[in-house]
C-alpha cells in the first residue's frame, strides 16, 4: 500500500485517468492506495511535479512478509503485519499470538 500526503489545499484527492477511480483524502489529507497500478500512476503524474502531492510513504507488504491473517473463530480474514498482536480490523487477538501464549504457560 502506498500513502500519498497531499498539499493543504487539494480537498478533493485525486482522479486517476486510467480507470476513473477517485481517491478521497482522510482527515489528515492522505489518500491510501491499494492498486499498484495507480500508486504507478500518481508517482508519473503532473500532481506531484506541480502542486498536489507532497510525499509518499510505502508500507511493505507483499510476499516477502510472513502472513499473520487473522483467521481464528470469528475471524475476517484480514492479513495484519507480523508484529501485530491483534487484527487491525476486528481488533481480534491474531491465532499465531494465541498459540506463542499457551506455548509459554
Amino acid at each position: 500500500m502506498s500513502t500519498f500526503t497531499l498539499a493543504e489545499g487539494a480537498t478533493l484527492g485525486a482522479k486517476m485517468s486510467s480507470d476513473g477511480t477517485v481517491y478521497r483524502p482522510d482527515s489528515h489529507g492522505r489518500i491510501h492506495v491499494d492498486n499498484p497500478r495507480h500508486a504507478r500512476e500518481l508517482r508519473s503524474s503532473n500532481a506531484k511535479n506541480e502542486y498536489a502531492m507532497v510525499a509518499e510513504a510505502v508500507l511493505p507488504v507483499g510476499p516477502n512478509l510472513p502472513d499473520n491473517y487473522c483467521d481464528g473463530d470469528g475471524g475476517c480474514m484480514f492479513n495484519n503485519l507480523i508484529y501485530r498482536t491483534t487484527c487491525v480490523r476486528c481488533g481480534m487477538t491474531l491465532p499465531k499470538h494465541d498459540t506463542l501464549i499457551a506455548e509459554e504457560s
